[in-house]
Order: C-alpha cells, then sequence, then structure tokens
C-alpha cells in the first residue's frame, strides 16, 4: 500500500503456492493376535497421500521374514488417493510370538520423511478337534455329508479346507462364505481300498514298535479335516471311515440258445492312478457249461477296457455265477453276478427225404462228441413209423465223430407231405432235434407174370409179394381185367392174412 495525497492507494499484490509431498498410514500398529498354526490370516492398512503430487513408495520388507507377507512392496500413489497394503501373516512356529517395531516404508523424495510401521502375532497350536464325523460305505462308492460354516463378519470370506487324505474329498475346494451368511461343505469319503486289505498305521493297538498292527479287527480309516478362518482360529474335524467289501457292479441275466456259443462282455474299470493287472476268475460251479476266457488283463490307469468270454450250454439247464476282477497286489477286486437261461436246442438241421412205395431213401448224419475226457451214448428216436434209425444207440469216443443212417422207407402212399421229428440224445449233451420232411411216389410197377395156354384150357400160377408191414395185416386181391371173368381165384379166397413181420 502507499499513501497518495493522504489516500492509501494499492501498490503491489504478491502471491504464490507450494506443492509439498504428505503421506501417513491409517494405524501405526497391525496386530494380529493369536493365530492358529497352519492358518493364514489377512489384515489391511491404507497408505494416504495427502499432498499435492504423486509419489513412489518402497517397503523394506527384510524384517518380516518368513512369518509375514507384504503386497504390494512398492508402488505409486496419486495425489489425494490411497493405496491398500495387505499384510499376510502365517506362521510356521508353534508359540512363537513375532513383533516387528517399525517396519519401514521409504518415499522416493528428498525431504519426505520414512513411514513407520509396527506389526505383532503370536502362533498358537492347533485346536482341540470340534467333531468326529463317521463314514461307513462300499469301497469305491462315495459317501457324503455336509457341515455348515457361519460368517458372522462384515466381510467376504474364501475358506481353502484342507484333508490329509485322498480318501477324502471336499466340495467346493475353495468356499466363499458372504457375510452374515452361512455355506455348507460336503464332504465325501471314496476309498479305493477295503478296509480289511489295509495295513493298519505303526503304532496301532497290536502292533509292534516300527510295524503294522497284527490286530485282525478292522479299523477305521482316520483324517483330519483343517478348516483357516480369517479371524485367526480354526476348525478342526476329525474325519473316521470304514470301506466294506465291493458288491457286485451288475447283476445279468442271460438267455441263450442250447448249443450255441454266445459271447458275453463286461467292463473293467481301473480306478488307480496307476496301472493294474487283474487275474479273473470264473466261478460257476457246474460242468455241464463250457465256459472260456482270458485269465488276466491289463487296465491303464484310470482307464476301462472290455473283458469278453463265452458261454456254452449243451442242454436246457440254469447257471449262475461271477466273474472276479482281482488284483492279487492290493488283493482289491470287482466283480459281476451272472444267470444263464439255457433254452431248448433249435432245430440242428431239416432234412428232405423222397422215396416210391417200398423202397427206401438213406441220409447219413455226422454227430461230434465236443468233450474231450469221456464218450458219450446217443440213443436215437423217431416218431414216424417209416424211418429206421441205424444204429439206434451210438457210442462216440473223446473229441471224435459218429455216424447214423437215417433210413426212409414208406409203405403207404400218401398224397401230402409229412413232418416228423428226429432227436439224438445223452445225459452229457442233451438232445439233438432234426426235422424231416417225408414224401412218398407211386410204387413201380412189379414184375410181369405170363400167363400161356390153349384156347379153352386154363392155366394155374402162384403170384408171391414181399410183406413188410410190421403188423398183421389183411390184403386184398382183386383183378383190374378189361375182359372180365378171364381170370379168378383158385382158392376162393378175396383177403390174404398175414402175420406180423
Amino acid at each position: 500500500m502507499m499513501e497518495l495525497a493522504g489516500i492509501p492507494r494499492p501498490f503491489l499484490s504478491v502471491s504464490g503456492t507450494c506443492q509439498g509431498v504428505e503421506l501417513h498410514l491409517d494405524a501405526k500398529t497391525v496386530s494380529f493376535g493369536p493365530v492358529v498354526h497352519g492358518t493364514t490370516v489377512t489384515k489391511r492398512v491404507l497408505l494416504f497421500n495427502t499432498g499435492d503430487v504423486g509419489v513412489k513408495f518402497q517397503w523394506d520388507t527384510t524384517p518380516l521374514g518368513t512369518d509375514f507377507t507384504l503386497q504390494p512392496a512398492e508402488g505409486f500413489v496419486q495425489a489425494h488417493n490411497d493405496v491398500a497394503i495387505e499384510l499376510t501373516y502365517h506362521p510356521a512356529t508353534v508359540m512363537k510370538t513375532s513383533v516387528i517395531e517399525g517396519l519401514c516404508c521409504r518415499i522416493q523424495d528428498a525431504g519426505a520423511e520414512p513411514l513407520l510401521l509396527n506389526v505383532n502375532g503370536q502362533c498358537v497350536d492347533v485346536p482341540p478337534v470340534s467333531e468326529v464325523l463317521k463314514f461307513q460305505t462300499t469301497v469305491r462308492k462315495a459317501q457324503v455329508k455336509q457341515i455348515k460354516l457361519n460368517n458372522p463378519t462384515g466381510s467376504l470370506w474364501r475358506l481353502r479346507p484342507q484333508v490329509d487324505s485322498e480318501s477324502w474329498l471336499l466340495q467346493p475346494q475353495v468356499l466363499e462364505i458372504k457375510p452374515q451368511e452361512t455355506a455348507s461343505l460336503d464332504i465325501s469319503y471314496l476309498p479305493t481300498v477295503c478296509s480289511k486289505n489295509r495295513p493298519p498305521a505303526p503304532g496301532a493297538p497290536g502292533a509292534a514298535p516300527g510295524t503294522a498292527s497284527s490286530d485282525t479287527s478292522v479299523a477305521p480309516e482316520k483324517a483330519m479335516l483343517f478348516i483357516p478362518l480369517p479371524t485367526g482360529v480354526a476348525k478342526l474335524y476329525q474325519l473316521e471311515g470304514i470301506a466294506d467289501p465291493p458288491t457286485a457292479v451288475a447283476d445279468y441275466s442271460r438267455e441263450v440258445q442250447c448249443k450255441v456259443l454266445h459271447t458275453e462282455k463286461v467292463v473293467v474299470a481301473n480306478w488307480l492312478k496307476r496301472p493294474q493287472r487283474f487275474r479273473v476268475t470264473r466261478s460257476f460251479g457246474t460242468s455241464e457249461a463250457v465256459i472260456k476266457g482270458l485269465d488276466e488283463i491289463d487296465v491303464p490307469p484310470q482307464a476301462s477296457r472290455d473283458y469278453k468270454f463265452t458261454f456254452l450250454s449243451y442242454k436246457e439247464s440254469v447257471t449262475k455265477g461271477t466273474v472276479t476282477f482281482t488284483n492279487e497286489e492290493t488283493k482289491e477286486y470287482l466283480f459281476y453276478n451272472f444267470t444263464f437261461k439255457a433254452l431248448p436246442p433249435a432245430i440242428v438241421e431239416t432234412i428232405a427225404l423222397r422215396a416210391p412205395i417200398r423202397q427206401k431213401a438213406v441220409h447219413t448224419l455226422t454227430i461230434e462228441n465236443p468233450l474231450t475226457n469221456r464218450p458219450i451214448t446217443l440213443t436215437s428216436k423217431c416218431d414216424s413209423a417209416d424211418i429206421t434209425l441205424v444204429p439206434p444207440t451210438l457210442t462216440i469216443g473223446p473229441a471224435t465223430e459218429g455216424t447214423v443212417s437215417v433210413v426212409y422207407f414208406p409203405l403207404v402212399m400218401r398224397p401230402q407231405e409229412l413232418t416228423a421229428k428226429l432227436s439224438h440224445s445223452c445225459a452229457e449233451l442233451g438232445e439233438f432235434p432234426y426235422l424231416l420232411k417225408l414224401s412218398t411216389t407211386s410204387p413201380a410197377p412189379e414184375k410181369f407174370v405170363r400167363f400161356q395156354c390153349a384156347l379153352g384150357g386154363s392155366q394155374t400160377q402162384t403170384l408171391r409179394f414181399v410183406h413188410f408191414a410190421r403188423q398183421a395185416t389183411e390184403f386184398a386181391c382183386k383183378f383190374q381185367d378189361p375182359k372180365g371173368g378171364v381170370f379168378t381165384k383158385t382158392n376162393g379166397q378175396a383177403v390174404i392174412k398175414v402175420p406180423a413181420v
């Protein structure tokens, strides 16, 4: 200001600004308190920049050691802004108290003072078991149980439960629980080893020092479920599981044709992460059926292979049994139950025979004995009187063939084709059925009988014919003489009676 003619007048106006750096933390001490061994707790500290320019910062993480982690360790904070610094406490030693005084955060400005932060925490032992969860299921079949977890805080929880056995599966592996809500964790017991085949842990009851238990009782498989909570505490569950022997993978019932080879297929699954070789046992307890297949099968890790075997029954029967696949190393196994019902045999062959009256038609049948250890005796029969089987009884040696002649000898003219049933049977192989189609044709004339005599004279001759009927029969004799009265029967017999053959 200046005075001019006694009046104050503005003379000069001066103004200016100064840009300074100013940072501070929202807390000077971060205390984690007691934290359970094996858990992880994260806390947040805000770094405020209330100055006029953005600056870089860098934490000295050397004092943190192995128990603490800080993120981000360095960065840039804009003017009038803040950055969240996350400190994570993951203690590794029980009953250890960790204290860090003056953890330094350097500001990359020549005139700025570093920021200091105090950090402390205490590692405590695992808490006692909250609950014992008991499972019992068939080996390789899952049993699922649930536990409910509550989040009483105002922040979102992301829990990572841990279990120390591959026999238990957790779903989900990362469990999210919203503030003031409850979520469920699924615990599945999926044993791959039957309890009776699993060796007891060293030191179990009945076990010598450094050896497995000799106790024959089935002890449950045990595991621990550890659920660290963001509050620094944890929940601990003891899991106990008993794996019962497996049940049948499937029960199959089949109807198959007798004397027809049937091929059956089953799926063999490998539940392990390594190859398995299975010994195959086919237990049907009968000698009436022939069951064949490979005695071993190799299955790649966590894959499956088809196993085929054949079934052949020679006669009507019901055959029950199992096909078992056993890992001889681990004694684990799987099996299928089967019931085979052998239906009556189909017609082996249809044979057509045609012959004139009183003449023979012959067909030869070849029959095989598939048994390699004993002979069979076949008995043949037919429901037609015109059929003769030669021989009626036939013995065939092991793994050889025999023949039977089917002789068709019709005695009566039939205008239509007839069918007949023919069968060969034995106790070992059952029945071999055949179908015969029989037809006849008119007989050829017998040989001529010549008469020669003088006019007005007479001549007598005896006519002979062969009688083939198997029972007593009456034959009628008549003349078909275009010149009636020329031929007469001398003995006056209109009917000729003949005995059975």
